[in-house]
């Protein structure tokens, strides 16, 4: 009975205190309210903060702060034409303990077009970025994580829940 209650004496204390890992997605530029009816581009897409060593400063630290841990970026043909600087941001994401992560989205799954431009965009900017890279793990991408969207089917709306759920 004592040790039940040292059990929950120590770790009661330690779960309440417990930081939860985050993750977050990183678009190349973020549409943000302009508070007029309109938009205006993020100052903090990856499009802007990647390469800019003050951003990456503050997004660093901000992750930091947050204890995010997984980082799913969209940076669309920079792992290829700017291989060095998307190489570089890997590696500072890797010595804060966070996995980069490599997103595409928008995929809309209906059009047969829209598999094969997808399989082009992962083939160009994910596969050709690692093997160019080689063995040098903090360098590289952690993970793919693809974004496909059913629901941009034009028949989405016609499905019955269960269909959907499915």
């Amino acid at each position: 009975m004592k040790l039940n209650r040292l059990f929950l004496a120590v770790l009661l204390p330690l779960a309440a205190n417990a930081t939860p890992n985050r993750g977050l997605w990183f678009w190349g530029s973020t549409n943000i309210p302009d508070g007029l009816g309109g938009v205006v581009d993020s100052p903090y897409g990856s499009n802007l903060v990647v390469g800019d060593s003050l951003l990456e400063r503050d997004c660093l630290a901000f992750f930091k702060l947050h204890h995010v841990k997984r980082l799913c970026g969209s940076y669309g043909n920079r792992p290829i034409s700017e291989q060095a600087t998307i190489a570089d941001w890997n590696e500072k994401l890797d010595c804060l303990g966070i996995d980069s992560q490599s997103i595409f989205r928008g995929i809309d799954t209906s059009l047969p077009a829209f598999k094969a431009e997808l399989l082009d965009r992962v083939q160009v900017s994910f596969i050709n970025f690692m093997d160019a890279i080689g063995t040098d793990d903090p360098l590289k991408f952690k993970a793919l994580r693809l974004q496909i969207t059913p629901k941009k089917d034009f028949s989405w709306t016609a499905w019955t829940p269960a269909f959907r759920r499915a």
